[in-house]
């Protein structure tokens, strides 16, 4: 008998390594569908409730995200944060601010594109932004898919997680600025403040 174990202990050792796996994936695969279900049931939280700040009105524009869906977003030039002064009249100038129907500050100091927290919206930037505007920088805010108002891809279900639709999203609204800076023939830095999700897009 003692012969036969010990010229079968590497057979009996590979048997329970193999048994402690299957058991190992066993208790993993239940686990990972509990969180993942968790997660697509649960809102997220958000940080800081958007409702607690005084909302700040732009020039809104829409666009598209890279795969063509159609998206809305919003322009907050540095010089207009104040909501009484956010309204653009086409066609006329100031000789302090200049082109009133520009899309940026004439002194701006760069474009920050602002990504909104999941479950959220594009307005959610005046909690965050405003330090940015009265710095001198100009923001360009948008609903990121299947929030606010904009449209959506049928079948798509947003997550909290990144995924390709939101970085289809942000690079649409990258080539957007883009265009209306090399529209106007500025050479601004851009920017990205990315709040949706844990992942941050890399471009």
């Amino acid at each position: 008998m003692l012969q036969m174990i010990g010229d079968h202990w590497l057979l009996g050792l590979a048997v329970l390594i193999a048994l402690a796996a299957l058991g190992i994936v066993a208790m993993l695969s239940k686990y990972v569908r509990l969180m993942l279900n968790i997660i697509r049931d649960t809102p997220a939280f958000l940080l800081i409730n958007p409702a607690d700040s005084e909302r700040i009105d732009g020039r809104k524009v829409n666009f598209r995200a890279f795969d063509g869906t159609l998206l809305q977003g919003m322009y907050l030039r540095a010089d207009r944060a104040d909501p009484a002064e956010a309204k653009v009249i086409a066609g006329q100038y100031d000789e302090d601010r200049g082109r009133i129907d520009s899309y940026f500050s004439p002194h701006s100091r760069g474009v920050i594109i602002y990504c909104h927290e999941y479950g959220s919206d594009m307005h959610s930037c005046s909690r965050y932004c405003r330090a940015l505007l009265e710095a001198g920088f100009d923001i360009f805010t948008f609903d990121f898919r299947s929030h606010g108002e904009s449209g959506n891809l049928s079948g798509y279900e947003p997550r909290f997680w990144c995924t390709d639709k939101e970085v289809s999203d942000c690079l649409g609204a990258l080539a957007l600025v883009e265009t209306q800076l090399e529209e106007e023939r500025r050479n601004l830095s851009i920017g990205f403040l990315v709040f949706h999700g844990a992942a941050v897009p890399r471009f």
